[in-house]
């Protein structure tokens, strides 16, 4: 999010809506200032609370408009004037419908933020035809649908510094042909679905990770029933080389095989939620030299235990656990 922030500010400033060099001397009048600029050159507009947001949208000329955030309004079909808004960068959208294809159009959007409940799961987003897109998140779990291009036009449809960050995507949506398209994905959140747990993609799909080389934060969601893990995660070779948050969460794994500081090399921040059948912390994660934070909330007390032993013998390494007690 602090990217999206920077990179939002820094097009302010490059559009002279933002005086960095007299920030010091009145803050309050440039905060004024920004926003009524903005808004005189149609790139920004807000939206008060309580007004009717269908006749706002068709009354306003908007078509300039970079920044939409329309959270906290209520449309009962999508806002096809939406569709009109070709400057868009950053939409943020209250979804009870099914978002249309057609959206994908809108090729200049960077962060698209949907908060639920999604009339239909399946995001009908042609995401790999959207050259600026950065940041997709979703407030409940989606399914994305598989590109539909040659296998010879996958390595030019995204351009390096683009896909960023993805949350929150179901474990079928990890599939080769979704993730080689994303080699520059940071962030990725990923959640078990109940579909999901009976058609047993699980392993599969963490097998598909490794695609993801510069992937720095993992969140790693269950079905809270789940047995699709296994008792034993043995990563072996699969190496996690940029990866410096990890969270996994409501899995009945057991034992943990990492025998080696190869498998996460940078990682940081190792987070276990709901892991009550996990026996320890394998000693390859405990010895990582960069790990400096170890979370269990609601995990068994052997994992509890190896968790604090590591913290008695690695200098600066801290340990925050949680318990039902």
């Amino acid at each position: 999010m602090e990217q999206v922030v920077e990179d939002n500010l820094e097009e302010l400033i490059s559009r002279n809506l933002v005086l960095v060099g007299e920030r010091s001397f009145d803050g309050k009048v440039l905060r004024e200032l920004c926003p009524r600029e903005a808004e005189k050159e149609k790139f920004l507009y807000v939206i008060p609370r309580g007004g009717q947001a269908d006749l706002l949208l068709l009354e306003l000329d908007l078509k300039l408009l970079r920044v939409l955030d329309i959270y906290f309004l209520h449309f009962d079909n999508f806002p096809i004037q939406l569709l009109e808004m070709v400057h868009l960068r950053y939409v943020a959208l209250n979804v009870t419908y099914e978002l249309p294809q057609s959206m994908s159009e809108l090729r200049n959007l960077q962060t698209i933020l949907i908060r639920g409940p999604l009339e239909s799961p399946l995001l009908s987003l042609e995401y790999w035809r959207m050259p600026s897109l950065r940041h997709l998140h979703s407030s409940v779990v989606c399914y994305l649908k598989n590109p539909t291009i040659g296998r010879k036009d996958l390595a030019q449809t995204f351009t390096p510094e683009y896909l960023q960050s993805l949350s929150t995507i179901s474990f079928s949506s990890c599939t080769r042909e979704i993730l080689v398209i994303m080699p520059q994905l940071k962030m990725l959140g990923i959640y078990e679905t109940e579909k999901d747990y009976i058609r047993g993609v699980s392993a599969e799909c963490l097998a598909n990770l490794h695609l993801l080389c510069k992937m720095e934060t993992l969140k790693c969601s269950f079905y809270r029933e789940t047995r699709k893990l296994g008792p034993r995660w043995d990563l072996k070779e699969m190496a996690f080389r940029c990866l410096k948050s990890l969270l996994i969460e409501s899995t009945d794994l057991v034992h943990w095989e990492a025998t080696n500081t190869d498998n996460f090399p940078r990682l940081e921040c190792l987070v276990l939620r709901s892991c009550k059948s996990l026996k320890k912390i394998p000693y390859g994660v405990g010895e990582l030299p960069t790990l400096s934070l170890i979370e269990l909330h609601y995990c068994s007390k052997s994992a509890e235990v190896s968790a604090k032993e590591f913290e008695e013998q690695v200098e600066d390494l801290r340990v925050v656990t949680r318990s039902d007690v």
